[in-house]
């Protein structure tokens, strides 16, 4: 069904454009349909079913009290979102990547670790290398870029611990970040009962 614009004209018999007309409203109702809940529909017309958002070939031009949302290839053959503010002082057309957190889970200080609120990451396993360390290796289940596996990235983790006490020497740090796996090292395994972690990548 094609849309046909600029109807009726001057000189149209109504009865020569009630068939365009017909498909033109039919037309608008299956588009708008695409996203939203059809025009035709008993209950729900004009509310969003999703939002559809084709990559964009380049970032569009930040403009005046105007922000943008769309989405982009992040240079890794990837589509991600993005919001651009606007051309004002504080906005100074910033481009914000929407989806920059790549992965989180909650797990326990266990042989095995058990997860729980995890979003790509598939397995965590634990070795532990003297009486109080510990390091957890964290496998994402998406590889976080289009290079082999293993190779290594300069992503951000944050993280938080649940502990039975708190010392001058209970530390958690990160290591070891690659597209597929990181590691978090403990030196005070003894008190550790959870460990609770974001990855945030800006590309």
């Amino acid at each position: 069904m094609v849309y046909t614009r600029n109807i009726p004209a001057g000189t149209d018999r109504p009865s020569r454009s009630a068939g365009q007309f017909r498909e033109n409203f039919n037309d608008l109702d299956d588009v708008f349909g695409i996203d939203h809940i059809d025009f035709s529909a008993a209950e729900n017309r004009g509310m969003h079913n999703q939002l559809t958002m084709p990559e964009q070939a380049a970032a569009p031009a930040a403009q005046a009290d105007i922000g943008m949302v769309y989405s982009l290839d992040n240079g890794d053959g990837r589509t991600e979102l993005y919001y651009l503010y606007d051309t004002g002082a504080l906005g100074n057309s910033k481009q914000f990547p929407l989806t920059c957190v790549k992965a989180f889970c909650r797990f326990t200080n266990a042989t095995p670790p058990v997860l729980s609120n995890a979003y790509n990451v598939t397995t965590i396993t634990r070795t532990d290398p003297t009486a109080t360390r510990a390091i957890f290796t964290v496998t994402f289940t998406d590889v976080l870029t289009s290079a082999a596996p293993g190779t290594a990235m300069n992503y951000l983790v944050l993280f938080g611990t649940e502990a039975s006490a708190l010392t001058a020497t209970n530390t958690v740090q990160y290591q070891n970040t690659n597209n597929d796996t990181f590691q978090i090292l403990t030196n005070t395994k003894s008190i550790i009962a959870s460990i609770s972690f974001v990855v945030i990548n800006l590309t």
